[in-house]
This record gives C-alpha cells, sequence and structure tokens, in this order.
C-alpha cells in the first residue's frame, strides 16, 4: 500500500488548523483553567492530523512547530486576558506559566512520538 503525497493545500490548511486553539483561547478566555485543559485535547487530535498529512520526518517537525507556537500564544493570550478582565492576582499568572511550560512539554513529547513512528515507518 503506498502512501500518496498530500497536496500542498492539505499541508497549508493543517498548519492553518494548528492555530485554531488560538481563536478558541480568544473566544473562551474567561473559563479560565479549562482552557488549557481543552487546549491539551486539541494538542493530541492536532498532533494525529500532523502526523498523518505529513509525508515525511521534515514536513512532520515544521507542522509541530506550529502546534508549539500555537500553544505557547493560545497560553499567553488567553492568561492576559483573564488577569486583564476577570482575575488580576498573582496566582492567576502562576498558573498561567504552569499551564504554558506544561504545554510547550506536552507538544514536544507528542512531537517526538511521532516523529518517532514516522522515521519507523518511512525506514
Amino acid at each position: 500500500m503506498t502512501k500518496t503525497k498530500p497536496t500542498p493545500i492539505i499541508l497549508i490548511l493543517t498548519a492553518a488548523a494548528n492555530y485554531l486553539p488560538i481563536i478558541f483561547g480568544l473566544i473562551f478566555y474567561f473559563l479560565g483553567f479549562e482552557v488549557f485543559v481543552a487546549l491539551f485535547c486539541f494538542q493530541k487530535i492536532l498532533t494525529i492530523l500532523n502526523f498523518f498529512v505529513s509525508n515525511n520526518i521534515r514536513q512532520l517537525l515544521i507542522l509541530s512547530a506550529n502546534l508549539m507556537i500555537s500553544t505557547i500564544a493560545t497560553t499567553l493570550l488567553t492568561t492576559y486576558l483573564y488577569m486583564a478582565k476577570i482575575s488580576p492576582d498573582s496566582g492567576t499568572l502562576l498558573v498561567g506559566q504552569i499551564a504554558l511550560v506544561a504545554g510547550c512539554i506536552v507538544v514536544a513529547v507528542f512531537a517526538a512520538i511521532a516523529c518517532l513512528i514516522k522515521f519507523r515507518i518511512n525506514s
């Protein structure tokens, strides 16, 4: 069974889909920590999408980098909006910083696992 190469438009749409969590975070920032829980679900789904759309490890790494940028932007924007409009205390900032570190670790681990699997499949 041969895998067909994804068209450039599919790769562009997949890269754009990696930025959907930012829109979600901007709309639902008032939920607070629940946005970060939903972001974890987005990360799993988008890593799987990136894995199946990418044709090689290079494409997978580029798509995973887009997901990392999206995770950082979503966490920072959600934390800023929550602090500016709902709860301007240091606890909110601490939760945002912890969520930022955890989100980056999760994306890095998911990307590493996906790259290892892709490497085993392609070799």
